[in-house]
């Protein structure tokens, strides 16, 4: 019996003093680097459950992308757009963002690579409301005019982009126009409910984000809200952002070579449509 608790007593030890040596190792020495990827909520492109990519269109490549990339942990963060860019923006930051839209400032402040063309958004509101817009022989919305209006109140998201022509458009818009900015987490939910409860008259969004709503969310079907093209708009580039830093400029390359091995699976291939 001595020589047994000897024997155990000795082994505690020896466990004791290996679990010091390992809390005073560095972090890289414990763990896998981690990669912390943006998420913002928006279906169906992308559709988060516990704040985690799920079943969404551009949630799928992505987790197409964590499988083939295992040396590293993946953590996730949600957040607003807006948020989200001006933490791209900090020179030090080390995080990247999967479902960024592409223009042209964004290109220039930040790594990006392009993961899925989409449909142009256009506008959505009440049938009335509608109605009254101007627009052209093909029946889309003159969106100048419709930025400049008085009369009726538009609602959009700040920070988050709506292409590289109506975010033109609305920075050039007259003083008085009548264009809320609200800020949330569930921009698609949020502003419509917004529209249907009669806070707001319109909005700018995909209309693949309203017909799935319309799925799900029971107020947004009752609302009887509808979408109109805009003119002037094409198909909308959406991909990954990475900071403008040395570690960002690591990331995208690695993701660009995931990318670049998985482009020929049809797997990857069968969300790539607009």
């Amino acid at each position: 019996m001595p020589t047994n608790n000897f024997q155990s007593s000795r082994f505690v030890r020896r466990t004791l003093l290996w679990l010091i040596w390992l809390a005073c190792m560095p972090g890289w020495a414990q763990d896998k680097p981690t990669m912390t990827w943006w998420q913002y909520h928006l279906p169906p492109g992308t559709i988060l459950v516990d704040d985690k990519p799920s079943n969404g269109i551009l949630d799928g490549k992505l987790l197409q992308i964590i499988a083939n990339w295992p040396e590293v942990n993946h953590v996730f963060m949600r957040a607003p757009p807006a948020r989200i860019y001006s933490e791209l923006a900090a020179s030090n930051y080390k995080a990247c963002y999967n479902s960024a839209i592409f223009t042209p400032e964004r290109e220039n402040q930040f790594y990006m690579s392009a993961l899925q063309l989409l449909a142009p958004m256009g506008v959505v509101a009440k049938p009335a409301i509608l109605h009254k817009l101007a627009k052209n022989a093909q029946g889309e919305v003159l969106p100048g005019a419709l930025f400049d209006r008085t009369d009726i109140v538009g609602v959009i998201n700040p920070g988050r982009s709506y292409s590289a022509l109506l975010d033109a458009l609305l920075s050039l818009r007259k003083p008085e126009a009548r264009i809320t900015m609200v800020t949330a987490s569930h921009s698609g939910e949020n502003l419509m409910r917004m529209i249907g409860a009669g806070r707001a008259d319109y909005t700018l969004e995909y209309g693949a984000v309203l017909e799935y709503l319309k799925t799900t969310e029971p107020s947004v079907k009752d609302a009887g809200l509808q979408f109109a093209p805009v003119a002037g708009m094409q198909l909308i580039r959406a991909g990954i952002a990475c900071p403008r830093n040395a570690w960002g400029y690591a990331a995208i390359n690695k993701i660009d070579a995931i990318i670049t091995k998985l482009a020929p699976s049809p797997e990857f291939q069968q969300q790539s449509s607009p």
